[in-house]
C-alpha cells in the first residue's frame, strides 16, 4: 500500500512542529508513545479540587508529536462548541495562522488502553479512516496534544490527529522513518 497524500496536511505539519521546509519528512516529529504518557507528564498540572463551573486550561507549546496506537470505536461526531472555540483561539493565538483551523471540524472516538477519548481529526482523514478501519481496529495515530481542559472536576485532553496508519500501510511509514536522523 502507499501512502496516500492528504491536502494542507504537511503545511500544517511543518508549522506545528516548528521546522523550515528541508528534505527530512516532517513525520520524523512522531515519535513512538502513547497518549496516556503525554497525559501522565501533565497531569500535575492539573489544578488540584477545581470548583464545579470553574474553568483551567493547561496549554503548552511542546505538542509532544506523537505515534499511538489506538482502537478506532467507529464512532464520529461534530466538535463540541467549547472544543470549537478553544481550537480558534488556539489556531490564533498560539499557531498564529487561523487558516489551520478550517482542517477540524469533527471529532472521531478512540480508546487506549482504559482511556476513552473524542480526538479532533482533520477532516481529510475521516473518509480513508473510515474506509481503512473497521470499529474495533487497531490504528497508529500521529497526534499532537495541545491543551488539558478543566471543567470543574473533569478533564478532557486535548490531542489533534494530523494522520494516521494502518497494517497495511506500516511497511511504506517504515520507509519513510529510516530516512529520519535521529534526534
Amino acid at each position: 500500500m502507499t501512502l496516500k497524500p492528504r491536502a494542507g496536511l504537511w503545511l500544517l505539519v511543518m508549522l506545528l512542529a516548528g521546522w523550515p521546509l528541508s528534505a527530512q519528512s516532517s513525520w520524523c516529529a512522531y515519535k513512538p508513545g502513547t497518549l496516556r504518557a503525554v497525559i501522565d507528564e501533565h497531569q500535575s498540572s492539573l489544578a488540584a479540587n477545581l470548583a464545579p463551573g470553574h474553568r483551567n486550561d493547561i496549554i503548552s507549546a511542546d505538542t509532544r508529536p506523537t505515534r499511538a496506537t489506538v482502537m478506532y470505536v467507529g464512532e464520529i461526531r461534530p466538535l463540541r462548541s467549547t472544543d470549537s472555540s478553544f481550537l480558534d483561539g488556539y489556531f490564533l493565538r498560539v499557531v498564529r495562522d487561523t487558516a489551520f483551523r478550517t482542517l477540524f471540524h469533527r471529532e472521531v472516538l478512540f480508546v487506549e488502553g482504559s482511556d476513552t477519548l473524542w480526538l479532533p481529526t482533520q477532516d481529510s482523514l475521516i473518509a480513508d479512516l473510515q474506509g481503512e478501519v473497521r470499529p474495533g481496529g487497531a490504528v497508529t495515530l500521529f497526534a499532537r496534544w495541545l491543551a488539558a481542559r478543566q471543567d470543574g472536576p473533569s478533564t478532557r485532553w486535548l490531542f489533534t490527529v494530523n494522520e494516521f496508519a494502518t497494517p497495511a500501510s506500516q511497511s511504506a511509514w517504515d520507509r519513510v522513518f529510516a530516512e529520519c536522523v535521529p534526534s
